[in-house]
């Protein structure tokens, strides 16, 4: 029986090794621009007070927090946003599907299936929507539904105070009934 050297043996498997083992920098190479979260929070209750008396509340599963020149929270699983009244009755609740906030800026921003309702019952439902904190403005370019207590209207655009006490819709569309 013929035996085969051990040098042979190792060069072999080398050989093997060394030709199993290719690595493309192009497929093992990660994203140098995708930007990533420095913090990720999970089940978020963040209570904003002043002068000891809560003036909201956000609560989310998930929060992803970005700094750099565009410093921002994103809420991809969820929003729920509440503003209180100085008596500390509920003013106005706010849930989206998606959220961002721009610390900067103090816009918030949100996406997919946003619901929007005062304290008078009055509902806002759209796709977007921005609320501009330093304006104390709230407002959308897309198709919105308002439910009052005696009527739906719908539209094209919204511009409205904060609290979402007043409102123009930008392009009003559907029936309307006008009393005499």
């Amino acid at each position: 029986m013929q035996t085969i050297p051990r040098v042979w043996i190792c060069s072999f498997a080398l050989l093997i090794l060394h030709m199993s083992c290719s690595n493309d920098l192009e497929k093992v190479r990660i994203n140098e621009t995708e930007e990533l979260p420095v913090a990720i929070t999970r089940d978020v209750v963040l209570t904003y007070s002043d002068s000891a008396r809560t003036v909201s509340q956000l609560s989310a599963p998930l929060r992803n927090d970005y700094i750099s020149d565009d410093s921002r929270s994103e809420f991809p699983e969820g929003i729920h946003l509440v503003f209180y009244n100085a008596d500390q009755s509920i003013n106005t609740r706010l849930s989206a599907n998606t959220g961002v906030i721009w610390q900067k800026s103090g816009v918030f921003y949100f996406s997919q299936q946003v619901e929007l309702i005062n304290e008078k019952g009055s509902q806002l439902f759209t796709d977007e929507l921005t609320w501009d904190n330093k304006q104390k403005k709230i407002y959308t370019t897309r198709p919105i539904r308002i439910i009052d207590k005696n009527r739906i209207l719908t539209g094209d655009g919204l511009i409205a105070d904060d609290n979402f006490q007043t409102y123009v819709i930008l392009i009003p569309t559907g029936t309307f009934h006008i009393e005499e």
